[in-house]
């Protein structure tokens, strides 16, 4: 399962899916967007690469 936070969100609001999961059957993946969470945070217009 693929987790996106909203855009004030980060990947920590996913612990709780996480927890509730059984790991035998379901894999959960969760992205930080640019700039949240544990992300590196840039400049406008730029990108990592």
């Amino acid at each position: 399962m693929l987790a996106v936070p909203g855009l004030s969100a980060n990947l920590i609001s996913f612990e709780f899916l996480g927890e509730r999961l059984d790991p035998a059957t379901v894999q959960l993946v969760s992205i930080d967007l640019r700039g949240r969470g544990l992300s590196d945070v840039t400049g406008p217009g730029t990108s990592h690469g």
